[in-house]
């Protein structure tokens, strides 16, 4: 976990701070921000396939989280990885 932690910490910087794993007032299937470039959608999804192992691990706390931003891997958004 504490790898895992350190990699988002190292790709996106410490950006939040909530107490809950998704911003409740967050909701992706409404965000209309531009999509992100190539490089960015491969770091998108290395995070979420991190966000998966930490869950394979034993965070089931950020199953819901995950699960939500993982249907966007195909067309992934600038607000969908700052939700990541």
């Amino acid at each position: 976990m504490k790898n895992v932690i350190e990699r988002f910490e190292q790709l996106l910087g410490n950006l939040r701070t909530f107490t809950c794993p998704m911003d409740p007032d967050y909701h992706p299937e409404l965000d209309d921000s531009p999509l992100l470039g190539p490089t960015d959608e491969s770091m998108y999804r290395s995070l979420i396939g991190s966000a998966q192992w930490a869950i394979t691990l034993g965070r089931m706390d950020i199953t819901y989280a995950t699960s939500m931003l993982s249907r966007y891997n195909m067309a992934p958004r600038e607000g969908h990885l700052l939700a990541i």
